[in-house]
């Protein structure tokens, strides 16, 4: 395999569209192809002494900076880090058997903090029991309530250093409301979720600029996309979580936003914005 982005692209989309496309797939087939994928990007970072996260934006295009503007794949930064992550954390046997009948790949998602995040890894009777729901014959709903239980347990600890963290009540609440709310749109069938979008005038454009600034506010290296949010939009939570996002796109100073991740797990915001895209993939037609 060579330096080149685009025959890395070559390399991983076969994969990515079956990933995609496959409206059938279970939750082991694809954690399978992504730790192929994952696979691929560990040895092109090794070959070619690149940072991941550096990598993924050159493979996604549309990157921070000024250079490499324009789109290079659909294959985004939050997937390939995915991928990589899945690869790192488990052995590709691993795989047939820790989930054996996992359904759905939604499901693993949100619990990739228990399973690949040093700082939430669960382990022993818990780790057990997670994996036991994981591949039980629960419906996801049930499954998705018991992981939301964990999420709430483990990962949004209260923090006990509250100095100057009172001015973020209000956007604290508004990404709570609006993360409930985006949660349990995913729950909808496909055709009522494409009807809401049309009606609130939610375009699939505007949900990926969401979810591009809200991994924005994850890491103080990366650079906001500017827009604007368009008057049509008819939803009173869309606007307002849009407006809590912009508020932020505008401190020069980035200690708000530091202040921000210490009322909201950095894991949240990659959660609601892995299920905004996931939703804009739902939604083409």
């Amino acid at each position: 395999m060579s330096g080149d982005i685009n025959t890395l692209i070559g390399d991983i989309t076969p994969l990515y569209n079956q990933y995609k496309q496959d409206k059938n797939i279970t939750g082991k087939e694809a954690l399978k192809i992504m730790w192929e994928i994952g696979e691929i990007l560990q040895i092109y970072i090794k070959k070619n002494d690149i940072a991941p996260h550096n990598l993924y934006r050159q493979v996604y295009g549309l990157s921070e900076g000024t250079s490499n503007t324009s789109r290079k794949s659909w294959i985004t930064r939050e997937f390939q880090g995915r991928c990589f992550r899945i690869r790192n954390f488990f052995k590709y046997e691993d795989i047939e058997s820790l989930f054996p009948t996992l359904k759905s790949f939604t499901l693993f998602r949100e619990s990739m903090p228990f399973l690949c995040n040093e700082k939430y890894l669960l382990k022993g009777q818990e780790r057990e029991e997670l994996l036991e729901n994981l591949n039980s014959n629960k419906s996801n709903k049930e499954i998705l309530k018991y992981i939301n239980n964990l999420q709430n347990k483990k990962i949004d600890k209260k923090n006990p250093r509250t100095q100057r963290l009172n001015d973020l009540d209000k956007p604290k609440e508004i990404f709570i409301e609006f993360y409930k709310y985006i949660h349990e749109s995913l729950q909808d069938e496909i055709d009522k979720l494409k009807q809401n979008l049309h009606d609130k005038n939610i375009s699939n454009e505007f949900l990926k600029n969401t979810a591009y600034n809200l991994n924005a506010l994850t890491a103080d290296n990366l650079r906001f996309k500017e827009y604007e949010i368009p008057s049509k939009i008819d939803d009173e939570l869309w606007k307002n979580f849009n407006e809590c996002i912009q508020s932020f796109t505008g401190d020069k100073d980035k200690k708000r936003i530091r202040r921000f991740r210490r009322v909201i797990p950095i894991e949240r915001m990659v959660m609601l914005a892995d299920m905004l895209n996931e939703i804009a993939d739902k939604n083409k037609p």
